[in-house]
């Protein structure tokens, strides 16, 4: 989605841009051809050429270099602008070679945990110690954006920050969204929960995205759920995030989105590279952490949604204090990065 964000920017730029994505059960291509971008497939992750193994290279190696010829293939020499890679199993040995259909490479991370050979890198992530985390992972020449100044969020979010903020003396609508394919199953978790739900008077918003492989049976559970409100892959996340009073979801990009309207947030970590940014954003105030999703049950789901309901005032004070986080990013992250890549294009490599 952060990849769909900075392409539909380049794009109101007068620029062409087109995606290569593999053959997933979790991949977003009909979303990304439905937004009017040109999409090019990989197969499915096969075993490596034997060539490459009889090289005695380490699986990550090999995996890397299979995938950049694959993409060397698809493009046939076509030398591009840019190349933007974001795929946490990509990095140096990758980037290398496709270096070599592009003028310049660009790598969207979060991790930090792999070198890459890079001419731009955006990190647009929150961590306590985010200006040195890349130190010994990058070319002195790579030029880094790192922070939540440089968020890939679209408009709507941007122009919310500047609005102010109304919140109500009761929480009555819950925003609920586990990520695009919930993986995990949160989903599931939390209607089981408010299965034993006393709570009066309040909707809960259930998104659902494309991803998600058991959609069609979330959705009939919903059915059996009258306080539940189901919503497929929409686009319409800026306006649910706007009339909510407290949201329940992982620790990934959605929470910059729900930070932007000031929405309290109790967070699930499902994924290892949420960690690091969910312990931080917990040390600072801006969200309640529940915990690691294996040690997350639906009783303690429901235990977490009451203890909101009825502590109203805590949970606007998060709010305020994500709300103020997140002011930090107000140079249309998406644009600013896309100008910046228009500027090194045309040989400004200085700010």
């Amino acid at each position: 989605m952060r990849s769909l964000t900075l392409a539909e920017t380049l794009k109101k730029l007068g620029h062409t841009c087109r995606f290569i994505c593999r053959l997933e059960p979790t991949n977003l291509i009909d979303l990304i051809r439905a937004r009017g971008f040109f999409v090019d497939t990989l197969g499915f992750q096969t075993a490596c050429d034997s060539r490459l193994r009889s090289n005695q290279l380490s699986e990550t190696a090999i995996i890397e270099a299979d995938d950049a010829h694959q993409v060397l293939t698809i493009l046939r020499g076509e030398l591009c602008d840019w190349l933007v890679v974001d795929n946490y199993k990509l990095g140096k040995q990758w980037e290398l070679i496709a270096h070599k259909v592009c003028r310049h490479l660009l790598v969207i991370d979060d991790l930090a945990d792999r070198c890459h050979e890079a001419d731009l890198l955006v990190d647009q992530n929150y961590y306590t110690n985010y200006q040195s985390r890349y130190d010994h992972l990058l070319p002195p020449t790579c030029e880094r954006l790192l922070g939540l100044k440089y968020l890939l969020l679209s408009d709507s979010y941007y122009q919310s920050i500047r609005k102010p903020k109304v919140y109500s003396s009761n929480i009555k609508n819950i925003l609920v969204f586990f990520g695009g394919s919930d993986p995990t199953k949160e989903t599931e978790k939390f209607l089981t929960a408010i299965k034993y739900s006393q709570i009066r008077n309040t909707t809960y918003e259930l998104v659902v995205g494309a991803a998600n492989p058991r959609a069609k049976e979330i959705e009939l559970l919903c059915k059996n759920a009258p306080s539940v409100r189901f919503h497929f892959q929409t686009n319409q996340m800026d306006k649910l995030c706007e009339r909510a009073d407290l949201a329940l979801g992982t620790g990934g990009s959605a929470n910059w989105e729900r930070f932007c309207f000031g929405v309290p947030t109790l967070v699930i970590a499902t994924a290892k590279n949420q960690v690091e940014t969910v312990n931080s954003l917990y040390e600072a105030g801006a969200i309640k952490f529940l915990g690691w999703h294996s040690e997350i049950s639906p009783i303690d789901v429901l235990t977490a949604i009451l203890d909101a309901v009825n502590n109203p005032s805590e949970m606007f004070d998060i709010a305020q204090c994500a709300r103020q986080l997140i002011t930090e990013a107000t140079n249309y992250g998406a644009k600013f990065v896309a100008e910046r890549m228009q500027a090194i294009n045309r040989g400004n490599n200085g700010f």
